[in-house]
């Protein structure tokens, strides 16, 4: 039996979130990077956003990017102020 809900089987993998160019940086670490919109606790976190299709992804120093949505962002940019 699965340890997972019926919700979970809806997300998103990581592989389809953002667009193929965003994924292709993460995902294959090309070169051209999402534009940085901020930095948060000394650098630890780095806020960037693909300059394709928009989406927002949060870098943390100590793990591997997550894509975030656009409501979580604009938080984070907000408690920043």
């Amino acid at each position: 039996m699965s340890s997972h809900s019926s919700d979970d089987a809806s997300a998103p993998t990581p592989a389809e979130k953002g667009c193929g160019w965003c994924r292709g940086f993460y995902y294959a670490w090309s070169n051209d990077a999402p534009d940085v919109v901020a930095e948060f606790e000394d650098g630890v976190l780095t806020l960037r956003r693909c300059r394709h299709c928009g989406s927002y992804w949060l870098e943390n120093a100590f793990s591997f990017p997550e894509q975030i949505d656009d409501e979580r962002a604009r938080r984070l940019i907000e408690e920043e102020r």
